[in-house]
């Protein structure tokens, strides 16, 4: 699986290498100073699976950050890190979606459990997405198959009436279709059907159960999870 990419935006530059310390190992973490640089990088199209943010920023705060990743359609999840969190603050934040409220100081754990949470978020969002797209593979190829199949069934009636193999008197009767049905050609072709049919349904059933099985870590998922913590495997870099 493709590490997933953090975007963390501090303006104290202290804080943000030490926030950037504590990001589990295995994701792939940008840092920025100030929220227009990220507006920038993502309007150049690279774009984030989580946003880490704080809000009292200068040219743009944080909700106004958070406003603007909205307004572009962003909507991976994004987690605020603050030691300013009031009521309203809070209300506005919650009004944009925003994933996780984190209040400076925290323990690691703390980001560790909101990452995680992010990251599976993540996981289940795109195996939904690959599901319904399976879902709409697998009725578009049944109705193919369908179509096909009633096409070669009708083409091999026609070859056994014309060779004999079926009387045209019994066509339309009980008799015919027994005789049809049970010709090697068309015994060929089912399974052909069959085949291409279960080989849909065992993919589809593939990311199904892999989706309860993130959606069961993510349900089970505690601050005690047994994620690492550390930078060695994070690849980090500071942009202005």
């Amino acid at each position: 699986m493709i590490p997933q990419k953090i975007y963390l935006v501090e303006d104290n530059s202290t804080l943000l290498y030490l926030v950037s310390s504590m990001v589990p190992a295995g994701f792939q973490t940008e840092l920025f100073l100030n929220a227009p640089a990220v507006l920038k990088v993502i309007d150049e199209g690279a774009l984030p699976d989580i946003v880490i943010t704080d809000i009292n920023m200068p040219e743009m705060n944080g909700l106004e950050f958070i406003k603007a990743l909205r307004v572009r359609r962003f909507y991976k999840p994004i987690i605020v890190i603050s030691a300013y969190i009031d009521a309203s603050t809070l209300l506005r934040a919650t009004q944009l979606a925003t994933f996780d409220f984190i209040e400076k100081p925290f323990e690691p754990e703390r980001l560790l459990l909101s990452i995680t949470r992010a990251s599976y978020t993540n996981q289940i969002s795109s195996l939904s997405t690959e599901i319904r797209a399976k879902y709409e593979e697998l009725f578009v190829h049944t109705n193919e198959l369908l179509r096909n199949f009633e096409i070669r069934l009708i083409t091999t009636e026609n070859i056994m009436i014309k060779n004999h193999s079926i009387p045209l008197s019994l066509k339309g009767r009980p008799e015919f279709v027994n005789l049809l049905f049970n010709s090697p050609r068309l015994e060929s072709m089912i399974c052909s059907l069959r085949d291409d049919l279960g080989c849909l349904a065992n993919e589809q059933d593939r990311l199904i159960k892999l989706m309860h099985d993130v959606s069961r870590r993510l349900n089970e998922l505690d601050p005690r999870s047994s994620v690492q913590i550390g930078s060695s495997s994070t690849e980090k870099t500071s942009k202005n």
